[in-house]
């Protein structure tokens, strides 16, 4: 064998054996994907419970439960952990514009 041959090889515990920069190339990758599985259940907990299960256009609320109901252009309940009213409001050329619940 050459000298620097087999410095570099790493053996894992069930006895396969990786040179080191596939080694460190298989964690960096493991790492980013650890890392977006993290922050994607981060971002869909703070989604599921941010607006109770109303799963509105705009969360937060942009206007208040009692305003957005006045205009009435959609309405609907869910049931979560706890009972929801949804309401949110269109502009007259049909986009939301205007979000609100409260839970019961």
């Amino acid at each position: 064998m050459t000298e620097g041959t087999d410095e570099h090889i790493l053996v894992s515990s069930t006895g396969a054996r990786y040179h080191r920069r596939t080694f460190l190339r298989r964690a960096g990758v493991g790492a980013i994907a650890f890392g977006g599985a993290l922050f994607s259940l981060t971002n869909s907990a703070k989604a599921a419970g941010g607006c109770g299960c109303c799963n509105l256009v705009y969360c937060p609320p942009t206007t208040s439960y009692a305003t957005c109901t006045s205009v009435n252009h959609y309405l609907w309940g869910c049931n979560g952990t706890r009972h929801c009213a949804c309401c949110e409001v269109k502009n007259s050329s049909g986009t939301y514009i205007a979000s609100a619940y409260k839970c019961f």
